[in-house]
């Protein structure tokens, strides 16, 4: 199929494309692997398969209908068992990923062409022509007019183009509302200056559309609680002359049924104000007139329930964000939707009215029907990389209601072993046959990782005075207040960690993609118990970086965060999603010591301690911008450009927190290299004793995913990055960040992967190897330099990664 586009217009072949109703089967790298797949099943016997299949399901369900009979006669109230269907033959399968043969169709080629002719009359070329033609492939003939030989397999192939002139757009010449209500006239006055539509612009029915909406939008929230955009209507003029148009938009009256006349009359439409609002906390579907509920006011607002009330009244009366005597607002309605199901005790909301025509009114219902207010789940996830294996697991508690407030409470214990190299070099992985079967596993996953947390979530902003409260509670979002206490446990053949950390903050979302998470108390407690063979490496190296890297130390202090994630909004196709983190500790602390006159607790570090041990001094940035730009329906590729920078100040000037640096590598970074084996810069160190981290980091990404099966996608990718060392480590030559030498040590690895949908998560398996390592000497980094050896191996070895979701 191909597209000839004999003048330049403002409509692109991409978009023609969209209209046409008879695609090529789908191609991608390794061919039409979907029509293969689709031609590997045999009709026949599916057929047989599915007369057994079905017969299956049948006698299933004949005994499920008896029980739910059964039951219903003991327990009208009892929810009766959902019927099963007939699963799916294997060959079934097999089509419903596959794709049948595109056979040339006449009638849907005819099709095309009128509705290509039909959009471009929509975009303004109203004299448009479309035609299409049909060339079979074995009677191609080349320019002298003799025929070219074509292969067996395309001999029973044809092409189609479509030839499309467009030729000039009409423009519009002017643009006026003619309306007769006066109501709405004065009310849509504000609106003039922001139109869609205005004099000079090629003539659209997608701005026409855009202004119908942004009308509509604005009437339901001034009150016109019938309005909807069917009401709005457009004159077009094509008689002007010279390609121009005039438009004309209307505003039909609200029709309605005269019931004493049987006929259809209408009527100016009517604004609306709220009378009464009602919530109904414990709803059931099956309530009905004859209820019989309690009921209560708080804060004017009416609740009629069946129970004793589980969360208070006046938390829910404050999540309804429109008030009796108020004009109607759709906005106001929507976000009082969200609020309540961000509660996170409520199976469904629905939000009702009743209108009362003569009065202008609306009594508001708000029918709230619980769920489950206890939870407990559990989670299982392996890891493999570089061939080192691991398993981990957590279970949670969930109290969506522990104080009667709609708090969440969560309690979860997560943990994991792993098999690690280590960083001494030894090998504790026992091969004698003597070893008890405990101490093996203890010997072969060599690293153990296991910690509670603890975490409650609050739907109001604490600490907060109450005049300021109030003001941000009508601007964010579902604003909330968080606190958590976790405590990790982490055991490794080289040295044992406990991190022990409360947090404090708020989050709230300015509108559906901005949140904000503000954190203005942070503080944790690590502790490192180092074996002897570390700490003699550290010792014999007289590293001081990778001795303040694996020292005691407390973090004190806060962050803010900010993300936008563009993908909430489904109508936009290109979407953006940014993250942005500012994090600072130990500042106030260390001024405050300072200010004090406190005296050092060594005077040669020039370093304070806290509870006796020393805190941590620095600032940090992070950034990850992602773009996501779809190909199809189901393909597309995401771009990613990820970076950040930390400095350790005075307090512990030697480096960053080993858990606050950063490193590159791993399943969710540059997947040619496993976590924290790359850089900095172009150091290398063959013998991977210890974790590569730094004080700067940069990363992109590029990945392209498709779909392979109904349940299958693949994905080819390539990352780039490393990380730097904003001080110079003669222990780690080419580790420092140099403006004039950083870009030609960035890494590159390429790959390819599956992931595999299950509905509930995705499993991800990415094979990656690297393209360029900047560990090796110049004019060697890029694989195909300097030949290949044996010695040359090692540094371009592929390495499997396995994780839950997507990596970005």
């Amino acid at each position: 199929m191909s597209f000839s586009l004999l003048n330049k217009t403002g409509v692109t072949v991409d978009e023609l494309d969209a209209v046409v109703k008879q695609q090529p089967n789908r191609k991608i790298i390794i061919g039409k692997f979907h029509l293969w797949l689709y031609n590997r099943s045999n009709q026949e016997k599916i057929d047989k398969k599915i007369v057994k299949k079905q017969a299956k399901a049948d006698r299933k369900n004949e005994k499920i209908k008896r029980k739910n009979e059964k039951k219903q006669e003991k327990d009208p109230d009892y929810v009766p068992k959902s019927f099963v269907e007939r699963k799916l033959a294997f060959g079934e399968n097999l089509r419903n990923a596959g794709e049948a043969p595109v056979i040339l169709d006449s009638m849907k080629i005819n099709k095309t062409a009128k509705q290509m002719n039909l959009y471009l009359v929509k975009k303004g070329y109203f004299d448009a022509v479309v035609k299409d033609s049909v060339v079979l492939m074995d009677q191609l003939l080349d320019k002298n007019g003799d025929q070219i030989k074509v292969s067996k397999k395309n001999r029973q192939k044809a092409k189609v183009v479509y030839t499309v002139i467009p030729n000039e757009p009409y423009t519009i010449k002017s643009y006026k509302r003619v309306i007769a209500d006066e109501k709405i006239v004065e009310v849509l006055k504000p609106l003039k200056v922001d139109s869609v539509i205005t004099a000079g612009q090629n003539f659209n029915t997608d701005r026409l559309e855009k202004e119908r909406t942004r009308i509509t939008k604005y009437l339901l929230e001034n009150g016109f609680y019938f309005f909807n955009k069917e009401f709005i209507f457009f004159k077009v003029d094509t008689t002007l002359g010279d390609r121009k148009v005039d438009v004309k938009m209307g505003i039909q009256n609200f029709k309605y049924k005269d019931m004493v006349n049987d006929t259809m009359k209408d009527k100016p439409h009517q604004k609306f104000i709220i009378k009464e609002i009602r919530i109904y906390p414990d709803f059931h579907p099956k309530d009905d007139e004859s209820t019989n509920y309690a009921t209560l006011t708080v804060n004017d607002i009416d609740f009629y329930h069946k129970y004793k009330m589980k969360i208070r009244p006046q938390l829910l009366a404050s999540t309804v964000l429109f008030k009796e005597g108020e004009l109607y607002k759709k906005s106001l309605v929507d976000a009082t939707y969200k609020k309540f199901m961000a509660l996170g005790n409520y199976r469904a909301v629905n939000i009702k009215f009743i209108e009362n025509e003569e009065e202008g009114t609306l009594i508001a219902l708000i029918r709230l029907e619980p769920s489950k207010a206890q939870t407990f789940t559990a989670a299982t996830d392996g890891t493999h990389t570089n061939g080192l294996f691991g398993v981990e697991g957590s279970m949670t508690y969930t109290h969506s209601n522990v104080f009667g407030g709609a708090e969440k409470l969560q309690i979860s214990l997560a943990g994991g072993i792993e098999m690690q190299r280590l960083l001494t070099g030894e090998d504790t992985t026992s091969t004698t046959s003597e070893v008890s079967g405990v101490e093996e596993i203890a010997n072969t996953f060599n690293t153990l990782e296991f910690g509670p947390k603890v975490s409650l979530q609050i739907h109001r902003l604490l600490f907060v005075q109450n005049p300021l409260e109030k003001i941000l509670r009508k601007k964010l979002s579902n604003p909330n207040t968080e606190f958590s206490a976790s405590l990790n446990y982490q055991r490794r053949p080289d040295f044992k960690r406990s991190i022990e950390e409360f947090s404090f903050g708020w989050v709230y979302h300015e509108s559906a993609p901005f949140t904000w998470r503000v954190s203005p108390l942070i503080i944790s407690a690590v502790a490192i118990d180092k074996s002897t063979a570390f700490q003699n490496i550290i010792d014999e190296l007289n590293d001081r970086f990778l001795a303040a890297s694996y020292q005691d130390h407390i973090i004190a202090g806060g962050k803010i965060s900010f993300v936008y994630n563009g993908q909430t909004d489904k109508k936009v196709k290109n979407t953006f999603y940014i993250q942005s983190t500012f994090e600072s500790a130990g500042n106030l602390l260390r001024a405050s010591y300072d200010l004090a006159g406190i005296p050092y607790a060594n005077d040669s570090l020039q370093s304070y301690n806290l509870l006796n041990i020393r805190f941590a001094q620095f600032v940090k940035l992070s950034l990850d911008l992602r773009y996501y730009f779809p190909l199809s329906k189901k393909s597309k590729i995401v771009y990613r450009v990820a970076g950040g920078i930390g400095k350790p100040l005075s307090n512990l000037k030697e480096a960053l927190p080993f858990e606050k640096s950063f490193f590159a590598g791993g399943s969710n970074g540059i997947r040619a290299w496993k976590a924290r084996t790359l850089g900095p810069g172009s150091y290398s160190d063959s013998e991977l004793r210890y974790d590569k981290i730094g004080d700067i980091h940069m990363e992109g990404n590029v990945e392209a995913r498709f779909p392979l099966m109904s349940w299958i996608e693949g994905a080819l990718f390539v990352d780039a990055g490393n990380i730097w060392l904003l001080n110079e480590d003669s222990l780690r030559t080419g580790g420092l960040f140099d403006k004039k030498e950083f870009l030609s040590e960035i890494a590159f690895g390429g790959g390819f992967g599956l992931r595999f949908d299950l509905d509930f998560f995705v499993i991800r398996l990415d094979v990656a190897a690297p393209i360029k390592n900047p560990g090796l000497p110049t004019g060697k980094r890029w694989i195909w330099e300097a030949g290949w050896s044996d010695e040359r191996k090692p540094y371009y070895r592929p390495q499997f990664n396995l994780g839950i979701g997507y990596p970005f």
